[in-house]
């Protein structure tokens, strides 16, 4: 089954084809930006080629260019509610990581990324690998 979601007012909305929905591989970010772009301890997203993912309506490109990585990454989100979308960077041509918080049910994470960031408090998330920074 596809995988479909929306922004909180609905002007943008998401679809995931059947099966890279099904191989999903989500990831949780800690990075520094991810945290101030959720307003959270991270982001929840995963990845896929551009094939895979059909967008409808048109969001917004923030062009954040102070990352961890140091590598610019457009952060496309709803000008009208603001709600984050997906990530797009040069390090990953033709993928799309969508935020996985715009679909009702995801898969557990396989991993954390930038843990380093992580204060001691925040929970593991059992049985992912933790990386300190990016892949």
């Amino acid at each position: 089954m596809p995988l479909k979601g929306q922004c909180n007012c609905g002007a943008i909305q998401v679809s995931v084809d059947d099966d890279a929905a099904e191989k999903s591989q989500p990831i949780f970010c800690h990075c520094s930006n991810c945290r101030r772009q959720s307003g959270a301890l991270g982001t929840y997203v995963s990845m896929y080629p551009d094939a895979d993912v059909t967008i409808t309506g048109s969001p917004k490109d923030y062009e954040d260019r102070s990352t961890d990585s140091g590598t610019l990454l457009h952060r496309w989100f709803c000008g009208a509610c603001g709600c984050p979308i997906m990530s797009t960077s040069e390090r990953l041509p033709g993928m799309k990581i969508i935020k996985m918080g715009l679909f009702d049910k995801i898969h557990k994470p396989n991993a954390e990324i930038y843990c380093k960031n992580k204060n001691e408090w925040e929970p593991v998330v059992e049985g992912t690998a933790r990386l300190q920074g990016a892949f």
